[in-house]
């Protein structure tokens, strides 16, 4: 009977460690995971960010030029006003 608690104690002890030991490996391979889906997702909304950033500025750029333009025009036409006034 000792002998079989030899044997029965430390497999029982071996298997409940190794258990515990195996579910933190899992939860840390599975939060790796998580990290790893999380870096993909940034660069993706970084890119999309970047790109966003771009077309900001070239139609800012173009709101400038065509409020230069229609000061240029409203001049223009207050100029032809007065000239068909005289």
């Amino acid at each position: 009977m000792k002998e079989l608690l030899y044997i029965i104690i430390p497999t029982i002890v071996s298997a409940v460690v190794g258990y515990f030991v195996g579910l933190r490996k899992e939860n840390v391979d599975l939060c790796g995971e998580r990290l790893d889906a999380l870096e993909k997702s940034i660069g993706v909304y970084n890119t999309i960010i970047d790109d966003m950033s771009k077309k900001i500025e070239g139609l800012t750029k173009e709101i400038k030029q065509l409020e230069t333009k229609i000061k240029e025009l409203v001049a223009e036409n207050k100029h032809l006003k007065k000239y068909n006034e005289l």
